[in-house]
């Protein structure tokens, strides 16, 4: 065993074990520093209490990684604010309470999903990210970031892991708004392949709107 030969050398020495998912705060609420505080390692938590993993640190410091603090819209309270990570090398979308929390409050697997982008619609509104997930059943994952270099950032890191990026709604509005015609759309069929309205052109044609449930 080698002890460390400074305050600043053990000091560097535990930001590592903490960043590479060794220790933690025993409350999560510091990162390492030269203090009168207490980290543990992970083996050492009692038995039923151990903190399931990553942290919130050892995934941000991941190559290809996107962490910022993140608004995610809920039902009745609104927007509240968490940090959130999105790892390049399993896919998954991480939801952690702080930046310091040594294991995450949710996580979200990225296979199959879908994100749509928005632009805020007032002054001081959030820069939207919609997660359209491939089970109907599991409601769309809505996140608001503070400004558009952030939210370009999660989209371009997550269209780099191959999650499809769907135009934004703001895009579709606008489309809609300079329409000439009907025949610059495209309609789905019952089957739900999607088809150029173009092709019928000069044709008698009737569109139905059929609500799914």
């Amino acid at each position: 065993m080698r002890e460390a030969s400074s305050r600043q050398e053990a000091v560097i020495v535990g930001q590592l074990l903490l960043s590479t998912d060794y220790i933690h705060h025993v409350v999560d609420g510091h990162h390492f520093e030269d203090g009168y505080l207490f980290f543990r390692f992970r083996q050492d938590d009692r038995p039923g209490l151990a903190i399931e993993g990553p942290s919130a640190v050892f995934l941000e410091g991941q190559e290809g990684s996107v962490a910022n603090i993140l608004h995610k819209r809920r039902a009745l309270t609104g927007w509240i604010q968490y940090f959130f990570v999105l790892t390049p090398v399993k896919r998954v979308l991480y939801q952690f309470r702080t930046q310091l929390d040594s294991s995450p409050l949710s996580c979200w697997s990225m296979k199959g999903v879908k994100v749509q982008p928005a632009l805020p619609r007032a002054v001081g509104g959030k820069y939207l990210l919609q997660f359209i997930f491939p089970d109907s059943s599991q409601k769309d994952l809505v996140l608001g970031a503070d400004s558009s270099d952030i939210q370009l950032a999660w989209l371009q890191t997550l269209d780099g892991l191959g999650v499809e990026v769907l135009s934004s709604t703001n895009e579709e509005e606008e489309q809609i708004r300079n329409a000439t015609s009907i025949f610059e759309f495209q309609a789905k069929t019952i089957d739900g392949e999607s088809v150029s309205l173009e092709k019928y052109r000069g044709h008698v044609t009737l569109i139905v709107n059929v609500a799914s449930q």
